[in-house]
């Protein structure tokens, strides 16, 4: 199994703070950036009921979207997760919100319908959204950061080998807040995103564990652990990452290479459950919408389905200069094709043109490209019905002109990747 640190050291309100990123370049330089803190606010975005919007509707939440992305600038982590919820809860429920009026009819319905369904598991899917914050400086001009840096060295190493938990002052705590503010109220103009609590968290987390087993237990009351210290006058917190671990217990063995066998103890017995992660490798070039909302459909199969996007805002400007260099690349393959005698095959004279043709969009309409990427995530009681759903999911996608994969190696990274606060894990797939 890959080593990986968990991802979180700490969180509060909404606001989730994760190991350091690693960073290319010397030691100096990443002592020197600015956002080599990994700092994220989450939102939740209430459900759309969109299969029965208007065309008209779709396309302004369509729109909604895309400006919350243009304008955003951020690294921006998507999460749709189910949660189990009892058929017979669920029915009792809507008995309640029956019209008086209707009140006699539809029980008789819905008592037919729990009788027909009432022993099935419901999935109600919930959209969480987590934004990066950009790295706060409190060390003032590049001197003074220079001494800062090197001064806090120990506290740098902890944080980036894992080994300790280094604290948190609480002007960096209150400089992320206000970030933070500006950040909500962009999401609450454009998705009509809330806050989630520190209890969401902890269950966002502890869910993972608990994949083909069940429901995870959850402790009321219960926040992460940090201890008030003082650093050279100054008011930190220093978390305890051993209390954060708790929220990681059970035995997980991805030998298969394939897929993940998670352990738990329930009711005193051992329980086994089993998750496989799949990863978008071709997106279509072309997508019809409304048509192809190709992640709200995973609704309809008939057990649930996780699926995590990844974005990362590549502004115009450099997204022009990696098309132009894309371009140059083409030119010179083409060039060599000639020279050889050959004609230049199909594939480059179409991937020139479309170089071109996203030159002088970026240039016109000066949008942004997302680097993203795509992880999805099923799981079952049972290693036969865990493949017999990965199938389902890949048929469902490839019916769409979609490719998938199932990594082999990268099972537990996946894994890791699905937990809000982390980083990107999985690098192979990525698209712009």
């Amino acid at each position: 199994m890959s080593r990986i640190a968990f991802p979180i050291r700490y969180f509060e309100r909404n606001l989730i703070f994760g190991n350091q990123d690693s960073h290319n370049g010397s030691i100096l330089d990443q002592l020197l950036e600015k956002n080599n803190q990994n700092v994220w606010a989450l939102y939740e975005i209430p459900q759309e009921h969109y299969e029965y919007r208007t065309t008209d509707e779709k396309m302004s939440f369509h729109d909604r979207l895309e400006a919350f992305f243009w304008n955003i600038n951020a690294d921006v982590h998507a999460l749709m997760v189910p949660r189990f919820q009892s058929m017979i809860d669920h029915l009792e429920y809507q008995k309640e919100r029956l019209d008086p009026d209707l009140r006699e009819s539809g029980k008789r319905y819905l008592d037919a319908v729990e009788k027909h369904l009432g022993h099935r598991q419901l999935s109600l899917y919930h959209f969480y959204l987590a934004v990066r914050l950009k790295g706060v400086d409190l060390s003032g001009p590049l001197l003074q950061r220079l001494k800062y840096a090197l001064k806090d060295f120990k506290r740098y190493l902890e944080d980036r080998s894992g080994v300790g938990a280094p604290e948190i002052f609480e002007e960096e705590i209150k400089a992320y807040q206000l970030q933070e503010e500006l950040i909500y109220s962009r999401v609450h103009e454009y998705l009509g995103a809330r806050r989630v609590k520190a209890e969401e968290i902890e269950w966002l987390i502890r869910r993972g564990f608990y994949r083909g087993i069940g429901e995870a237990p959850l402790r009321e009351g219960w926040k992460p652990a940090a201890e008030t210290v003082k650093i050279s006058g100054k008011k930190a917190k220093r978390p305890r990452q051993q209390d954060i671990l708790t929220l990681t217990e059970g035995i997980i063995d991805d030998s298969s290479g394939r897929h993940l066998v998670i352990e738990q103890v329930v009711d005193g017995k051992p329980v086994k459950g089993y998750a496989a992660f799949i990863t978008l490798s071709y997106f279509p070039d072309r997508a019809v919408f409304p048509g192809t909302e190709w992640i709200f459909e995973l609704e309809r199969l008939s057990f649930p389905v996780e699926a995590s996007i990844r974005t990362q805002s590549l502004y115009y400007q450099a997204a022009l200069q990696k098309v132009r260099g894309k371009k140059k690349e083409l030119m010179a393959e083409e060039e060599h094709a000639h020279e050889s005698g050959f004609s230049s095959p199909v594939m480059i004279q179409e991937g020139y043109e479309e170089a071109t043709e996203l030159e002088r969009d970026l240039s016109d309409k000066k949008f942004p490209l997302l680097r993203t990427s795509v992880v999805l995530c099923v799981s079952a009681s049972s290693e036969a019905e865990l493949w017999n759903r990965v199938q389902a999911v890949r048929d469902y996608y490839n019916d769409l002109g979609f490719q998938t994969e199932v990594p082999y190696g990268d099972q537990w990274r996946a894994f890791n990747e699905m937990i809000p606060g982390a980083g990107r894990y999985v690098r192979d797939y990525i698209h712009y």
